[in-house]
């Protein structure tokens, strides 16, 4: 049997999924009676709870979703990716300078184990540097970006099917991300989830979009929630 692509789709049917994509409706829980829809939307007490909170606050943190395990592999991964003994392939590591004011650039793993310490030592202390789809080349990456429990969390809030598109990890600060997560890792709207350590907190910042802060940095941003 062979595959079916998007090239092989009929040009109505793709055109009627885009439409039902662009339509300007609010999703349901920021319309004026959100409160009132709840009943409608939790399955039982505790996911009321969990969807007022997202209504009322804009996040909400979820318990044991996230395997510690995985977490601590994946960073772990990714703190050894300057002294690697050998690259990841088709690994590519994004904004890379020697200096602060210095141009970015971007690097394949094998580029960067290349060049000589002293140089990774330089890009690495002034490079606000980032990977995006570290989950296709990592499994513990991956299995937190298909976490079934948060995916399904994510589908009960937004009262449809959500799914992970994107990912994007990073060690250096945050930054407000509308379509990503920031990390230790990161995936993306309309779900996404994440954490240094479990559990996770997802993350409303505007009308429609959802990203996430993990525990650590809401305590030393409280008002990042806000």
């Amino acid at each position: 049997m062979a595959a079916i692509g998007r090239a092989d789709l009929p040009k109505r049917r793709l055109a009627r999924r885009r439409s039902s994509r662009l339509k300007n409706i609010l999703p349901w829980f920021d319309r004026p009676d959100a409160l009132d829809a709840v009943c409608r939307h939790g399955r039982s007490r505790e996911e009321a709870t969990l969807l007022e909170k997202w209504i009322r606050d804009g996040y909400v943190i979820v318990e044991d979703c996230v395997d510690p395990a995985d977490i601590d592999a994946m960073v772990a991964t990714l703190d050894g990716l300057w002294d690697a003994p050998r690259p990841i392939p088709n690994l590519t590591l994004l904004g890379l300078r020697e200096k602060l004011d210095g141009e970015q650039r971007d690097l394949a793993h094998g580029a960067l184990l290349a060049l000589d310490p002293a140089t990774r030592r330089r890009m690495r202390r002034a490079s606000d540097w980032r990977i995006h789809g570290f989950h296709y080349v990592n499994g513990p990456a991956r299995r937190i970006f298909w976490n079934r429990r948060l995916r399904a969390i994510a589908s009960r809030i937004f009262g449809r099917p959500a799914r992970p598109i994107a990912a994007i990890n990073f060690m250096t600060g945050t930054r407000p991300l509308c379509d990503t997560l920031p990390v230790r890792q990161a995936t993306a709207a309309p779900s996404g989830w994440t954490g240094p350590n479990a559990p996770a907190v997802l993350r409303r910042p505007s009308p429609g979009r959802v990203s996430a802060r993990t525990p650590s940095e809401l305590r030393s941003d409280p008002q990042s929630i806000d």
